[in-house]
């Protein structure tokens, strides 16, 4: 199967999942009365599961809750490899217990002129102090046939 063909149904798949959850969740009368905007701060490290290596990653995210289940947003990093990366996702966050989240993200990749696509998968657990909270982070990517474990602390803000 070629790749264009996977990664064109593996956003569409993202993507029903996506609506579906939502239009299940704008039901939901037990809506979040917490914080319904976090942002955060990531740092860590991105290790490339085909060539042995580990570069310095610094990152962003917002999610907006839409219910106490489920979340939506953006996040965005920059790979400081020897040649930088930028990595764009939307993402939704999935939120099973108070505290654990897990993610899933569609997205794309920029490396000096070229651009490919990139799935990720992970998950985390807030420990919050007040609106404030405490992050350790692991996500996994898949992009252009490579496969990269993203792991670090998030620092981040209830609003």
């Amino acid at each position: 199967m070629n790749r264009n063909k996977d990664v064109k149904t593996s956003s569409k798949l993202l993507l029903s999942f996506f609506l579906a959850a939502l239009i299940l969740v704008t039901n939901d009368a037990n809506a979040s009365s917490g914080a319904k905007h976090h942002l955060g701060l990531f740092v860590g490290s991105t290790s490339n599961f085909s060539a042995p290596h580990t570069s310095f990653t610094l990152g962003s995210d917002y999610e907006y809750r839409v219910s106490n289940l489920l979340g939506v947003g953006l996040l965005g990093e920059m790979v400081f490899a020897e040649h930088k990366e930028a990595l764009v996702f939307g993402g939704l966050f999935v939120h099973p217990t108070q505290g654990l989240k897990i993610v899933f993200g569609n997205g794309s990749a920029f490396v000096e002129d070229k651009s490919h696509y990139v799935f990720r998968i992970g998950t985390a657990y807030d420990f919050h102090v007040g609106s404030l909270s405490v992050t350790p982070t692991i996500n996994f990517d898949f992009s252009d046939g490579n496969s990269f474990a993203v792991y670090g602390i998030t620092f981040g803000i209830g609003l």
